[in-house]
């Protein structure tokens, strides 16, 4: 994400997505309410709509300035719905139009307010580069490829190797690590991984990572792990050995928020549902709250979001951090409390 300008005081900004990671981030950022201003295509029918032959399609493209009410992400662009503010004549103010972001788009986005926790992930954005880190979790016999990036893990290839008569078990393990070591190679580089997580019960790791050429070994980091499957995956992110490679990746810090959440509510000093947390926030006795995506994506598509906005205002107001949850593992624990959770303060 680049910043072009920005005018706090006035509450705009301007900014220009520069990876598809970039257009989730926007995604987040744009509110029900807030004004966008940006560029796009229109379709203009030229000709007879009675003699079809005679009609012809054009695109222009023009410069729309819409109060936002609805936002899609697709992976590769973002779709802004809403009203019309401002547009050249033949679009009439007040009628429902969209704009289409992708990379390298322009576009300013203006909010009557910039909550604290809006700013920190919009620096969050601009400071980061799109990364990417390949996860291989394995052990003799089987094995599991994912990606982490900004907008969480996913499961990208598994692998299964033939187990072993005893007496070929040497040769089977020299065969089989060098299988996955030309698999993570490939895999790192279809995916442009940046770094090669390797994650194995017991002693595994070291077959494969002696397997792996040398400027693989170079970007990789061993960790332990109790099962090769995809629930072993928040485990692995808590490791401490990745506390340096993972210390600004999102999914990292979510699963230790969520560890913080769920450890405060054994303890009876948590709140969960909008119920008690809207109770504990009245009270002034919230330290830390945090929502999932999930939950604001579901409150503007009912059209409920202001109360959900208005109670995250409240709470940043009365010194609260807060955190909204956007890895699935991390997101899936706390709708399972009812989509938003908080720490008191006593």
């Amino acid at each position: 994400m680049r910043l072009t300008h920005a005018s706090w005081k006035e509450g705009r900004i301007s900014i220009t997505p520069e990876h598809a990671d970039d257009l989730w981030h926007l995604e987040l950022l744009i509110e029900p309410g807030d004004q966008v201003r940006a560029r796009t295509e229109r379709k203009i029918k030229i000709g007879d709509p009675s003699a079809d032959r005679s009609i012809k399609v054009i695109k222009k493209h023009v410069t729309l300035t819409l109060e936002a009410q609805k936002t899609e992400h697709t992976g590769t662009n973002l779709r802004i719905s809403g009203t019309i503010l401002e547009a050249p004549e033949d679009l009439p103010r007040g009628s429902h139009h969209s704009i289409t972001i992708t990379p390298g788009d322009e576009l300013t986005l203006q909010k009557k307010e910039w909550p604290r926790f809006q700013r920190e992930r919009l620096e969050e954005a601009l400071r980061k580069k799109a990364q990417t880190y390949l996860l291989v979790l394995f052990d003799r016999e089987e094995a599991l490829f994912a990606t982490l990036s900004a907008t969480g893990t996913r499961i990208i290839a598994r692998e299964q190797g033939d187990v072993a008569k005893k007496a070929e078990t040497e040769h089977h393990k020299t065969d089989f690590y060098k299988h996955l070591a030309n698999l993570t190679e490939n895999l790192a580089n279809t995916h442009a991984a940046e770094r090669i997580i390797l994650a194995s019960p017991q002693f595994w790791s070291a077959y494969l990572r002696n397997a792996l050429p040398p400027h693989l070994k170079n970007t990789s980091v061993s960790v332990t792990c109790s099962a090769v499957s995809e629930s072993a995956i928040p485990e692995i992110l808590k490791r401490p050995e990745l506390g340096a490679l993972l210390i600004d990746e999102r999914a990292r810090t979510e699963e230790l928020i969520t560890e913080r959440l769920l450890e405060a509510l054994a303890k009876d000093k948590a709140g969960y549902g909008l119920e008690d947390v809207q109770n504990l926030v009245t009270q002034g006795n919230v330290q830390m709250l945090a929502v999932s995506e999930t939950t604001i994506r579901s409150k503007r598509e009912h059209g409920t979001y202001t109360e959900l906005e208005t109670l995250l205002r409240q709470a940043e107001s009365l010194g609260a951090d807060i955190h909204i949850l956007t890895t699935p593992s991390a997101a899936r624990k706390i709708d399972s409390l009812g989509g938003i959770a908080c720490i008191q303060r006593w």
